[in-house]
């Protein structure tokens, strides 16, 4: 009974807090200029550090894996509707390696989706900023990949199952079959015949 009566109590106690914040007027003071639209602003402006600065420029290569070849996306999966959303033939990889990086060093790699994405903004970052003396504004000579999607987007499309997809394969795609390919390159091999890529995370 001492139960019963002590739940009615906590009830009514939430029901007296509820109905004393219910009273609470809402109100808003809009004010009485302009007609409700606003822009965000000032325009976004590009930093120069991402434009062409006149530095040495590394290499840029462009290959294309065919979906056929792979293990993981053919292009073939039974979810795809290839009527409606038609699948590439075989996939772009832009690679870019600046002119700050040392053959035979195991660089680290920024791989891009939905290549060659803005890998020309990259591209001006790493030649500006592999060789920066300001410690604060360097990077390393790491080594930038642009990976094409299948085809498409979104439910039933390659670009839908590649991206997303949750579980491993798009990421044992990038390692198993994209950085092999990108290490084996003719072109790449030609001129970096030791490159790496680091194998730390």
């Amino acid at each position: 009974m001492l139960k019963t009566i002590s739940v009615i109590v906590l009830a009514l106690a939430c029901l007296i807090i509820q109905s004393s914040h219910a009273d609470e007027a809402y109100t808003e003071k809009p004010g009485t200029e302009g007609d409700g639209n606003h822009v965000v602003g000032p325009d976004y402006k590009i930093d120069p550090d991402l434009t062409d600065l006149g530095n040495p420029k590394g290499k840029q290569f462009e290959f294309a894996m065919p979906l056929a070849n792979s293990k993981i996306f053919r292009g073939d999966d039974a979810t795809l509707d290839r009527g409606n959303k038609p699948v590439r033939t075989e996939r772009k990889i832009s690679v870019y390696v600046p002119a700050a990086y040392k053959d035979g060093t195991k660089a680290s790699i920024l791989v891009t989706h939905d290549g060659p994405s803005n890998l020309d903004l990259v591209r001006n970052a790493l030649d500006n900023l592999t060789i920066s003396k300001n410690p604060a504004r360097q990077l390393p000579a790491f080594i930038a990949i642009g990976v094409e999607n299948g085809g498409r987007d979104g439910k039933d499309s390659e670009r839908g199952l590649e991206y997303d997809t949750m579980s491993d394969r798009f990421a044992r795609f990038i390692n198993e079959e994209l950085l092999p390919a990108v290490l084996s390159n003719a072109d790449i091999k030609a001129a970096y015949p030791d490159i790496a890529i680091t194998e730390n995370p």
